[in-house]
């Protein structure tokens, strides 16, 4: 880099095939002054090493006519034009910029300020800053590609084209803003739409979202209406309505780890602060499955509260068990339910057996744990249970279950007139092992043999053994 200057009238600075050129008289106090420069390839980097004051997040080459009339030491009038190359905006490109602008002292005329993004995207900006600080500017965008936005952060997942205008107006430390939102064919945060249109209008102090819509196969999917602040208390007044969206879409936003399938209805209202969200929402789940599991339904109320989430009368349908919940799940996901079994019909877990099995209980307990280990645990009973044609009465027995295991501890039944039996069992459901030690008191030597699914008529009697369980479901092992 050299810089070559004529004394007293102009300074050129060069730089490869970069220029930059100033032409100005003298200035000297208490008289008028003209100056011109140009710039022609001048890398932004470059002027930020000459102590210029470029953003260090942009970058491109700039190319500058400007005009500058002043009087003495008071604040020169400064006008032209100025366009960018081959720029970027921290992760952004810009394939160019250019604008045409006048400043008078502290007020701004931009007469337009326009930039070309990839994909054929147009942004617009025009109007005056007043006193260094009232806003009357109009903005827009054209076939903007909504996919830009994720350079921004790791965390963002937008695509899509959006087309949007609006005016700004205020001062510059919290303007007025009112614009109109829409898009097509592409996701928000994960969520994929076909169309999406909202309009919005506030200040940092509160932004008021209306008639947001997307919509997905033809019909509404996302709604939401409210107002959220991002000054002072920070308030929100919020409500996002849900309808016939995919589980697999809304997990990936708050709970990419849930391995989650089905259909949601949700209605949720936020309300307080963002700090210290509160929440009231009611959710209905339909047509699914978790972690291959498969899941009829769920509905139920929930709330938000200090970052704890709080479940009341929920219930969850499947077609083994149908299940009531009330507890919490806390800031680290960690679940604390008690769990309620009003039916549980033994008729549902016939294809897990290798024989017929038939009648009701009921179960009360807890379910709790983190994602992916959850365990349940409590007391399970029934009047009478059928399997393989044998009647047994008076069944209890402390279920715990977690990683794939069901455990019976204290587990106890009557059969016949005298017989009776207690038990400790474990069972995989992954190998289908089982084993365990049972104490039989006069039970009949038939139906302790169907029940090992060995059914054998030519022995009868009654038998009082303790009894050690091994081998699978299939081929026990019995010593």
């Amino acid at each position: 880099m050299r810089t070559v200057c004529s004394l007293w009238n102009s300074c050129r600075l060069q730089r490869s095939a970069a220029r930059l050129r100033a032409a100005v008289s003298t200035i000297r106090a208490h008289l008028p002054y003209t100056a011109h420069l140009t710039a022609d390839g001048v890398r932004l980097t470059q002027l930020r090493v000459l102590s210029a004051s470029v953003p260090e997040e942009i970058d491109g080459a700039l190319r500058a006519d400007l005009g500058i009339d002043g009087h003495g030491t008071d604040l020169p009038t400064v006008y032209g034009s100025a366009e960018v190359t081959d720029g970027s905006y921290r992760n952004i490109p810009v394939e160019r910029a250019s604008a045409s602008f006048i400043v008078r002292g502290n007020d701004v005329t931009i007469d337009f300020l326009s930039l070309k993004l990839p994909n054929d995207t147009d942004l617009g900006i025009e109007g005056k800053i007043t006193g260094g600080s009232a806003l009357d500017l109009r903005f827009y965008g054209s076939h903007a590609d909504l996919s830009l936005l994720n350079g921004l952060d790791d965390r963002l997942s937008f695509s899509g084209l959006s087309d949007f205008s609006g005016v700004v107006h205020g001062d510059i430390h919290d303007p007025r803003v009112e614009m109109q939102v829409s898009a097509t064919n592409g996701d928000l945060l994960y969520q994929p739409f076909d169309s999406l249109l909202f309009r919005a209008e506030g200040s940092l102090s509160g932004i008021g979202i209306h008639d947001f819509s997307m919509e997905r196969g033809g019909r509404e999917v996302w709604l939401v209406n409210g107002t959220i602040g991002f000054t002072g208390e920070r308030r929100i007044d919020l409500q996002i309505d849900t309808i016939g969206a995919r589980m697999e879409d809304v997990a990936a936003l708050v709970a990419p780890d849930q391995p989650i399938t089905g259909n949601i209805d949700n209605i949720i209202k936020f309300t307080g602060t963002l700090d210290n969200p509160h929440a009231v929402g009611y959710v209905h789940f339909y047509r699914g499955s978790y972690a291959g599991a498969i899941l009829s339904g769920m509905d139920g109320d929930y709330f938000l509260d200090n970052g704890i989430i709080r479940v009341q009368v929920f219930h969850i349908y499947s077609p083994m068990v149908d299940m009531v919940l009330n507890g919490t799940i806390n800031t680290l996901g960690l679940l604390d339910f008690d769990a309620e079994v009003r039916d549980l019909d033994m008729k549902r877990f016939e294809h897990k057996l290798p024989y017929e099995v038939s009648g009701h209980g009921v179960f009360n307990g807890k379910v709790g744990g983190r994602s992916p280990v959850r365990f349940f645990r409590g007391e399970l009973k029934a009047d009478a249970i059928t399997m393989n044609g044998v009647e047994l009465r008076g069944i209890h027995s402390f279920a715990h279950y977690e990683n794939g295991i069901i455990e019976l501890d204290e587990t106890g039944f009557h059969q016949g007139t005298d017989g009776s039996v207690t038990a400790r069992l474990r069972y995989d459901t992954a190998t289908r092992a089982i084993s365990g030690q049972m104490q039989i008191e006069r039970m009949d030597v038939q139906a302790l043999l169907a029940l090992a699914n060995q059914k054998e008529d030519r022995l009868t009697g009654q038998i009082t053994s303790a009894v050690r369980l091994g081998g699978t479901l299939d081929n026990p092992a019995i010593s």
